[in-house]
Formats: structure tokens, C-alpha cells, sequence
């Protein structure tokens, strides 16, 4: 703004000089070869015909400077100003990448303390299993060898009339609990039984179950002769004897042997039974055979 008011001035200042110089040129004398007129027209004016643009000042006016002494401090306000430059769009950030998580240190396990052993029970002694002998499970304690040798009586049919003891067997083994059971041979009776293969029979069957420590068994015979009765009564109570005494090995079974055991008698029939229900089994051979 100060700088087109300095600019405004001088150029008031030029129009005034130019009008005052031109007067002065006017009122020169005219050159020789043109005449002056007798008599004016008109007297001069004093002022000149052409009036200037502005009227001049009383006092001389100091010339201006050319350029302004001090420059303005400001930019003037109607110079056009210049259009911002567009900023550049900042380039998206990226996402920070998830710092990896550290994997957990497992820890080393620690060393369990061993457990004391404990001391084992001291188990009674028991017997050992009872030696399985050929032709059966059990018997005499005495082994096959030392068993002197016996001559067999063969067994011979049964006369007419005689009761079936196979079939009593089965009739009671069918009425009655009992385990598995099977028939011993003359190996078995040879060596629990010692004395009885000697003695001519009809009727010889002896059953026996088939695990050890069972107190169960049955004998029943049918002899040729009635002498023999009393001779083989007495080998089944040393078998029921040698049973009670450690024979039967565990003391439960042992117990039962002594308790559980019955010999019946009925004229040349025998039996022996060992059976928690021996007293109705007794009954049910007297009825059979008597």
C-alpha cells in the first residue's frame, strides 16, 4: 500500500513539472521567418490556454526517491498469494506386527522322591500244592514209587439185581452243588487209596474234583465178597485220616475233611463222600441200595 502511494505522488509530481515547462516554451520568441502581427488579436493571456492537468504547488516539492528508504515490513495484503501447495497424503502407517509371544519354558520336572518301599507281610508258610499224581490231582502224600506194588483184582460185572453206582453218581451230582468233577484212575487209587485195587470188586468208581483245594470227593464200591467189607471200610477211613492230617494241605480244606466226611455201609456197598450236604447224600445211597 505505501509502495502505490509513493508511486501515486511521483507521478502527480511529473504531470505538474511538464505543465509548468510547457508556458515557458510558448512564450519564446518565434523564429525569423514568421512575422509578429501589427496588432494582436487579442492581448496574451496570462494564463496559459491549456490548463494543466494539476495545478502547480507555491513551494518546490522535494523530488521523491525512487525507491521507498525502508521497504515494507509486510507483503501487502492485495498481492495475489500464491496457492498453497497440496500436501502430500501421508502413506498409511503400518500395523505393527504382534511381537511374537515367548513360548512358555516348561519347567524341568522335578525328581519325585521314591516312595518307601514298604515292607512285604510275612505270609504264614503254607503248604505247597499237593503233588499231582498219574491218573488224578492230589492224593497220598507218599509218592507213586515208594508205594509197594499191589496185584489188581479185576472188576468184574455186577450181578443181576445189583444197583447202578454210575448212575447213583450222576443222580446225585445232578440234586447237589458240586464242582466239576471227574473219575480217577487206578494210578490215582493206587497211591490215595492203597490197598483197595488188591480187593476183588464189581463196583470201583472214585470221584474227585478237578481244582486242587476243593474238599469234595466220593468213592463207591460194590465188593465180590463180603469178607472184604470191613478190610475196605478201613481203607477209606485212612484216607479220610490221612486227609485230616495234612493231606488236604489248606487248613480250610482240612477242616472240611474233618468235619464233612461220612462213610456209609450197606451190605456189600460202600461209599465215602465228603460234601457240605454229606448227611442227605448218606440218606440217598441207604435208600438206593438198601
Amino acid at each position: 500500500m505505501r509502495r502505490t502511494l509513493v508511486l501515486f505522488l511521483a507521478l502527480a509530481l511529473a504531470l505538474s513539472l511538464c505543465a509548468c515547462a510547457r508556458p515557458a516554451a510558448e512564450t519564446t520568441q518565434p523564429p525569423d521567418s514568421e512575422a509578429p502581427s501589427e496588432a494582436p488579436s487579442a492581448p496574451p493571456s496570462e494564463t496559459p490556454s491549456e490548463e494543466p492537468g494539476a495545478a502547480p504547488t507555491e513551494g518546490p516539492t522535494a523530488p521523491p526517491t525512487e525507491e521507498p528508504s525502508e521497504e515494507p515490513t509486510t507483503e501487502p495484503t492485495e498481492s495475489p498469494t500464491e496457492a498453497p501447495k497440496p500436501t502430500a497424503t501421508p502413506k498409511p502407517t503400518e500395523k505393527p506386527k504382534p511381537a511374537e509371544t515367548p513360548k512358555p519354558t516348561e519347567p524341568e520336572p522335578a525328581e519325585t522322591p521314591m516312595p518307601a518301599e514298604t515292607p512285604a507281610p510275612t505270609e504264614e508258610p503254607r503248604p505247597s500244592a499237593p503233588p499231582i499224581h498219574p491218573g488224578g490231582i492230589g492224593g497220598n502224600t507218599q509218592p507213586p514209587e515208594t508205594q509197594p506194588p499191589e496185584s489188581e483184582a479185576p472188576v468184574q460185572s455186577a450181578p443181576g439185581g445189583s444197583v447202578d453206582l454210575d448212575a447213583f453218581y450222576a443222580r446225585i451230582n445232578g440234586s447237589y452243588e458240586m464242582p466239576a468233577m471227574s473219575q480217577m484212575g487206578d494210578a490215582y487209587l493206587q497211591n490215595s487209596y492203597p490197598g483197595l485195587l488188591s480187593i476183588p470188586c464189581y463196583q470201583r468208581l472214585v470221584y474227585q474234583p478237578m481244582m486242587t483245594g476243593v474238599a469234595c470227593e466220593i468213592a463207591l464200591i460194590q465188593v465180590q465178597d463180603s469178607a472184604d467189607v470191613s478190610a475196605v471200610r478201613a481203607i477209606l477211613q485212612a484216607r479220610i485220616d490221612a486227609q485230616v492230617d495234612g493231606g488236604a494241605w489248606y487248613p480250610s480244606t482240612i477242616e472240611q475233611w474233618e468235619s464233612n466226611s461220612r462213610i456209609a455201609v450197606q451190605g456189600n456197598y460202600l461209599m465215602l463222600v465228603v460234601h457240605a450236604d454229606c448227611d442227605a447224600i448218606v440218606a440217598s445211597f441207604n435208600s438206593a441200595v438198601g
